[in-house]
């Protein structure tokens, strides 16, 4: 039920969710999930930093869309790595910012 994976000088573990929910007594989705946690915490420490500085303020919504692009470049790859179910439509210009709403959402949603 427990499977070992070596890859360089690492050992990764995983298990089939169905059999452990069935050992346990459990539906899969009432089994804790795993996340790679310095990814989860290196992107939201980057989201916070961002959402404090007082700059972008001064911002015109295009622009402030096309940091918010510039920032999610950044930390999308590691979420989806950590595990989080991010989807970032890609929305042009201001639009983009509901996006990045989305992507926030995820990101704080990952730490329940």
């Amino acid at each position: 039920m427990i499977d070992a994976v070596t890859v360089g000088n690492e050992q990764r573990y995983g298990i089939d969710r169905a059999r452990w929910a069935t050992l346990l007594g459990l539906t899969e989705e009432g089994l804790p999930s795993e996340r790679d946690w310095p990814q989860v915490f290196h992107a939201l420490r980057v989201l916070v930093r961002w959402l404090e500085d007082e700059q972008h303020d001064k911002l015109s919504e295009y622009m402030l869309a096309s940091e918010a692009r510039t920032l999610a470049d950044e930390i999308v790859p590691e979420l989806r790595y950590a595990g989080v179910r991010v989807s970032v439509d890609g929305r042009p210009g201001a639009a983009y910012w509901q996006d990045f709403v989305e992507l926030a959402g995820a990101t704080m949603a990952a730490l329940g």
